[in-house]
């Protein structure tokens, strides 16, 4: 609903300015962390792993972006899911 909406606007924002301003040391930090997600022996969806790769990635986008105030609003979303 309206969460996600509102967390699709802020996300997209983060994304774009994280691309123009983060330095290579956060690209490499986000590789890393994309890198560790693998699914389970099924190659089924490995949730635990996917939720811990997912937080870490979006923390890392919203640092990037270089507004403390966008960094934020996008834990502050992402705490209430």
């Amino acid at each position: 609903g309206q969460l996600f909406e509102f967390r699709r606007l802020l996300e997209t924002d983060a994304a774009r300015l994280a691309a123009e301003r983060a330095p290579p040391e956060q690209i490499a930090e986000l590789a890393a962390v994309v890198a560790r997600y693998e699914p389970d022996a099924n190659t089924q969806l490995n949730w635990k792993r996917f939720a811990e790769v997912d937080e870490a990635i979006h923390r890392i986008i919203s640092v990037a972006a270089g507004n403390p105030y966008l960094e934020l609003m996008v834990a502050s979303v992402r705490g209430m899911m």
